[in-house]
This record gives C-alpha cells, sequence and structure tokens, in this order.
C-alpha cells in the first residue's frame, strides 16, 4: 500500500506506472526496502489490479462507516451542532475506465466523487467515489442520509445541517 500511495503522491495516478517504478531505488527506499537490492522488487501493474478490483461493494462500504466513526471519535466530547458540507470533485480520467463519464459542466470524462466534511471544524468525515455524471439529488441524500443515522446513534444530543 505504502508503495502504491508514494506513487500517487509523487504524480504517477495510474497502477500501470508501478512496472516501471518497481525498480526504483527511491521509491524502496520509501517503502523499507534496500534500494539497490536486485533480488527483491516492489509490486507489478498486475498486483495493483487485483488489490484495487479485490474490493467489494461491502468492503467499501464498511470503509465508508470507519471513516464516520473516526470523524466521530476525533471529538472528546460530541459537539452542540455540527453542519454537513458536501462537496463534489472533479477526477480526470483518462482511457477506458469503468464508470468514467463525460461530464459536460467540467468539459472532460472523469469520476465525480462526493466528499463530506465538517463545516465549522473542516474535519473529514467521508467520501464516496461516484460516477462522472451529474449526481442526483436521491443519491446525495442516501449518502447524507447514512452518516447521520450513525453521527446521531453516537451523539444523540446533537443537533445538525447540511449546508
Amino acid at each position: 500500500m505504502a508503495q502504491r500511495i508514494y506513487q500517487i503522491a509523487c504524480g504517477y495516478e495510474d497502477g500501470n506506472d508501478a512496472n516501471h517504478l518497481r525498480t526504483d531505488p527511491l521509491f524502496k527506499l520509501g517503502v523499507g526496502r534496500r534500494p539497490l537490492d536486485h533480488d527483491r522488487h516492489l509490486a507489478s501493474a498486475s498486483t495493483f489490479s487485483r488489490l484495487e478490483n479485490a474490493a467489494t461493494a461491502r468492503d467499501i462500504y464498511r470503509l465508508a462507516q470507519v471513516f464516520v466513526d473516526q470523524f466521530i471519535a476525533s471529538y472528546d466530547q460530541p459537539p452542540e451542532v455540527i453542519v454537513l458540507a458536501m462537496d463534489h470533485s472533479e477526477d480526470q480520467t483518462h482511457g477506458q475506465q469503468e464508470l468514467s463519464f463525460y461530464n459536460h459542466h467540467y468539459r472532460s470524462y472523469c469520476y465525480l466523487p462526493l466528499f463530506i466534511f465538517e463545516g465549522l471544524s473542516g474535519k473529514f468525515i467521508c467520501a464516496a467515489l461516484r460516477p462522472g455524471k451529474r449526481p442526483k439529488g436521491a443519491e446525495n441524500a442516501m449518502i447524507v442520509k447514512r452518516i447521520l443515522k450513525r453521527i446521531r446513534a453516537a451523539w444523540p444530543g446533537c443537533g445538525a445541517s447540511t449546508a
């Protein structure tokens, strides 16, 4: 995972870059391997493909729950009020990626993930990867409803609003 995170942070967004970078001494050093060890290369593109495609819809849902739980755990005591701030963000795609659609507003093929933050503190609450098509209000409402249910279960006295 560290290799993939470092690749993305260095601007190598596609997993297929791993084939070229798996022998790179700096990436090896970054993940704790000896940089000039020719017997222990890093993960290949096919390894990342299997890893990234192994997650099920249930796994992704559970991950979203963990994000919300981490947000809740970040407070020592329940806040009096929270503000849910929703933001869609364009993530351009290249090639024939699944669920990549043309979005007229951004004039590109993209994903359009939804990010939800707490508006007063700026704390991250959750993210949902979404197709690049124009989002429907019902889809956003379903995501917010799940988040509010979890927050209200943890903090029954907290008032919440959306922005």
